[in-house]
């Protein structure tokens, strides 16, 4: 527990956010950046190819070969952007890692110089006429396309797409966060290069730094949000079920079935019952000790995989398995036999306090994971629940066996989705 009283320190600036890790133990030295914005096609399939199109070359560095090697030449930095979506909230993560430099031939000039590459890479991207560089755009734009479109293949990762698709309809929670194949086809290069400048002029963002001076970092990124607002937490927006379960089936050419069960209640990130609900999640189907680990696919072997998550800012629980399709229905009815179990207070202390065990182990591992420690204080600011490692430890334990049941009868069946295969086609698919 001693590990857990380390000091993340935090500052709210006219900018932002700001996350201060004063850890050092590591051997090396990050900086992220958090850009909240809108979920929808355009900016998530405009992140996407952003994530690319920023490592291709720079102004003084114009192909990833000589990117590469400047970044081989102060001793192997790193520097990485991706996407991540928090309730409908898209986030763009821009990242940089560099050697400890006091342990460096370079010393304190290796910090300034790894800020000044990461600082061209986010900042000063090669242009062309439009916008970016023509060609490491189409080259960009090709990938993404041919990445889309071989979702198929991914049948996990496309039945939860499919099944997000019926169960959240009307939210922008629902859209995959790497973007469209539709948008991707026509979207500009002029386009993209807009919603950059937007995005680094004026979205208000989270800083996060261990090993770094925030403000050499700030003085290392001049330009950035200089036209934003103010930084506020992002309400979500958590739906009650509606009155009578959605029932779908889709068929594709595969071997498998992929089973969805969609569970919602309205219950907002910020409030308590969020604890008691990824507990719940924990007992009914998060852990190799859960009830449906147990019963459909150690006992019964209906399963191949079963599991359930808890999504804490949008009020939802999502129950996936994957079974042979001739044991479909079987598994549909133990689930729910095992979920009326859960609802009628059939959850022991025993239960309870494993779950509570392996949650709060979740939580210690953070504190030697430096990025996932970033993400856990970023998004809980962004979705208003800003709270220590210690305090969210605390509050998981004084959860009862009675908030279990309480949320377990808060949480109604939304949506059941299969997707299934192909009667016509069975035999030829893949699995």
């Amino acid at each position: 527990m001693k590990r857990m009283k380390r000091k993340m320190e935090i500052r709210l600036t006219s900018k932002g956010a700001i996350l201060s890790n004063s850890d050092k133990r590591f051997w090396t030295e990050r900086v992220r950046l958090y850009f909240p914005i809108a979920l929808n096609h355009h900016n998530a399939t405009s992140s996407a190819l952003l994530c690319t199109i920023l490592k291709r070359g720079t102004v003084n560095h114009p192909d990833m070969l000589s990117l590469e090697r400047a970044l081989e030449e102060r001793y192997g930095m790193a520097v990485g952007f991706d996407i991540a979506k928090l309730g409908d909230l898209l986030i763009f993560k821009a990242t940089m890692q560099s050697p400890k430099s006091r342990f460096t031939p370079a010393g304190a000039k290796l910090q300034k110089e790894a800020l000044a590459l990461f600082s061209e890479i986010l900042l000063q991207p090669l242009q062309g006429e439009n916008g970016f560089f023509k060609d490491y755009f189409e080259q960009e734009r090709r990938i993404l396309i041919a990445q889309l479109t071989t979702l198929i293949n991914h049948r996990e990762l496309y039945s939860r797409i499919r099944f997000l698709n019926h169960f959240c309809r009307s939210e922008p929670y629902r859209l995959y966060e790497y973007g469209d194949i539709k948008t991707a086809e026509t979207i500009t290069n002029n386009d993209v290069y807009t919603f950059y400048r937007k995005l680094i002029e004026e979205t208000p963002f989270i800083l996060y730094t261990d090993g770094f001076d925030y403000t050499d970092v700030f003085d290392a990124l001049k330009g950035l949000a200089k036209n934003s607002a103010s930084l506020l937490p992002f309400k979500q927006k958590c739906l009650s079920a509606r009155k009578r379960t959605k029932t779908v089936t889709e068929r594709m050419d595969i071997k498998q079935a992929y089973l969805w069960f969609g569970f919602r209640a309205n219950i907002p990130p910020t409030d308590e019952r969020a604890t008691a609900a990824q507990i719940l999640s924990a007992i009914f189907g998060g852990l190799p000790t859960s009830r449906l680990f147990k019963s459909v696919r150690e006992k019964s072997s209906l399963a191949y995989d079963v599991h359930s998550t808890y999504v804490r800012s949008k009020g939802i629980m999502a129950v996936h398995a994957c079974v042979s399709p001739e044991n479909l229905k079987k598994a549909k009815r133990l689930i729910m036999k095992e979920w009326e179990r859960i609802t009628s207070g059939d959850a022991s202390e025993e239960e309870l306090k494993t779950a509570k065990r392996y949650l709060i182990q979740d939580i210690e591992t953070l504190v030697d994971s430096p990025l996932a420690l970033a993400d856990f204080y970023a998004y809980g600011i962004l979705i208003g629940k800003n709270e220590s490692l210690l305090k969210r430890i605390e509050n998981i334990k004084k959860v009862k066996r009675d908030d279990i049941v309480a949320v377990a009868r808060s949480l109604e069946c939304d949506t059941v989705f299969s997707l299934i295969p192909d009667d016509k086609k069975r035999g030829r698919g893949q699995k």
